[in-house]
């Protein structure tokens, strides 16, 4: 019978891998990391991770079972100004289309929004906490030359004025200190193509100027990447190389695309399988956070969400958090659309998906201790 559900491109690694897999259940395959790079296949289920002790910042808590929303949307033609005055309204309309309110908003969407320097972005902030949502904010220092100018101490006085603003903020927000740093340097990803070791290094340090200066309290510290296959028109770096240790670590993330607009159709399955293997064996005690995920809006763009979603409960269940990217630009000179605000039929699928109890809406809709834990009960 057919594999309908995780059907992958018919690539000759994909065929490797799945002959191998295959093999693997009767311990007929020795040495299958190293033969296919990756880490050994895990047949984890939802029940499989109900008792896990994560080690992440508390102020928000980790799901037991279930999954956190949420939404990154922006779009280039809208100035930062009009962005600001609408987030309140763009939450209210993807609630509207989608049924259920985001639990998480990213405040700086894309690299014109980043947040840099001493620029904590209150406004947007309070804005997203009015619709009972957490922010995200991705956050870069300019201008950038390389990892060693933070670590020398050069933008001490801007990272110390960033980490005070978001502790006299004090409400619980998620931190991605230089968003996807393993793929190549492009327009908005400066640091990019730099070394892992010093990335590693900048993002510890900035850890610790934050932990001197009492703004770790409320602050949840992303280390977000490109997958192995999310990165699709980027040269990726591997991630592990660039992952700065649990110390300095509560949610690991990562940015997965199917921009079919350049790439051809692959599954979200096969896209993260092995980018969630490789995190369930060496950081189990590390949740993960999509933040960025989607597909091009297409005709197979509603296929690709309810596949999406249903790995993301039965196959997946360490991602206690996803945003969904939602975007329109022109790159490469193509438009890329990588809404689903935009596709009726995406719209309905997504509504069935998200009234699973599995995914959770606003923070506030937690019950009991877990809301209890959070700042805004």
């Amino acid at each position: 019978m057919v594999d309908t559900f995780y059907i992958k491109s018919l690539t000759r690694r994909n065929f490797l891998k799945r002959s191998l897999k295959t093999l693997a259940v009767s311990g007929a395959v020795m040495g299958y990391e190293s033969i296919i790079g990756c880490a050994p296949v895990l047949k984890e289920g939802t029940q499989d991770v109900l008792d896990q002790k994560w080690e992440a910042n508390s102020i928000i808590p980790v799901p037991k079972e279930g999954c956190y929303t949420g939404l990154s949307k922006f779009s280039p033609q809208i100035s930062i100004e009009d962005y600001e005055r609408n987030i309140s309204r763009f939450i209210e309309e993807y609630t509207d289309q989608i049924l259920k309110p985001p639990s998480i908003y990213a405040v700086s969407a894309t690299f014109v929004l980043r947040c840099s320097n001493e620029n904590f972005p209150t406004y947007r902030c309070v804005a997203t906490n009015s619709k009972k949502a957490i922010p995200l904010i991705k956050y870069q220092v300019e201008p950038f030359r390389n990892f060693e100018e933070i670590t020398a101490g050069k933008f001490d006085k801007e990272i110390k004025e960033f980490a005070v603003k978001a502790k006299e903020y004090g409400r619980p927000y998620f931190f991605v200190p230089f968003a996807e740093a393993n793929s190549e340097k492009v327009t908005g990803v400066p640091f990019g193509s730099q070394s892992p070791n010093k990335f590693k290094e900048a993002f510890a340090y900035m850890h610790r100027i934050f932990r001197e200066l009492g703004a770790n309290q409320n602050t949840l510290w992303v280390a977000s990447f490109y997958g192995t296959h999310g990165g699709h028109t980027l040269h990726v770096i591997p991630f592990h190389t660039f992952y700065p240790g649990d110390e300095y670590v509560d949610w690991i993330g990562f940015v997965v695309h199917n921009k079919t607009a350049f790439t051809p159709y692959f599954d979200f399955y096969y896209l993260f399988e092995d980018d969630y293997n490789w995190v369930r064996k060496n950081h189990p005690s590390k949740s993960i956070i999509l933040v960025e995920f989607g597909k091009t809006n297409d005709w197979n763009q509603p296929r690709w969400i309810r596949l999406a979603f249903k790995a993301m409960k039965e196959k997946f269940p360490a991602v206690k958090a996803f945003l969904w990217w939602d975007i329109s630009m022109r790159e490469g000179g193509n438009l890329f659309d990588q809404g689903f605000s935009r596709n009726p039929k995406s719209i309905m699928e997504i509504q069935k998906a998200l009234k699973d109890s599995y995914f959770l809406g606003s923070i506030l809709s937690l019950e009991k201790k877990e809301q209890e834990s959070s700042i805004f009960a």
